[in-house]
């Protein structure tokens, strides 16, 4: 796997239906544990709370 590009997605707390949305139109695959894509790599973000 040969990561061309980068997709960064912010919180997504409480929208999992919209993620796997978006995750689909952006081509990443299902596997029965998480979502690949072949040459894109997905960086999450997400708040910190101290």
């Amino acid at each position: 796997m040969s990561v061309q590009a980068y997709d960064i997605i912010g919180n997504i707390h409480g929208h999992a239906d919209e993620l796997v949305k978006l995750l689909t139109h952006l081509e990443y695959k299902d596997s029965s544990s998480d979502y690949f894509h072949e040459s894109r790599q997905l960086i999450q973000t997400c708040r910190m709370l101290f």
